[in-house]
């Protein structure tokens, strides 16, 4: 989790994250969801969306785009369909919903 923590900004696979702790990629994928219940890309991908998330209500002048390539996603449109299937919703139209 250390490693996702800090890397999550960046391109990150299995392969990244089994080399760092030298340990093999199906021993690191198995222990992790056994203790934490996700896949590794899986909770990777949810913690880049809770952050990204913070980032749309807390910094109102950076676009979608611009927090989304932040954040680690690939593209704006990846991170509204993966936001649109979390949240129900687009990222714009949630910023608004919550802006004063």
């Amino acid at each position: 989790m250390t490693y996702i923590f800090k890397y999550y900004r960046d391109a990150i696979a299995i392969e990244d994250i089994a080399n760092g702790l030298e340990l093999s990629k199906s021993y690191i994928s198995h222990v992790f969801k056994e203790m934490t219940g996700f896949s590794i890309m899986n909770y990777l991908m949810r913690y880049r969306l809770s952050a990204s998330t913070s980032a749309l209500l807390t910094d109102q002048t950076k676009s979608i785009k611009e927090i989304a390539y932040e954040h680690g996603f690939e593209s704006d449109a990846h991170f509204s369909r993966f936001f649109k299937k979390n949240f129900g919703q687009t990222p714009n139209r949630f910023r608004k919903s919550y802006s004063l």
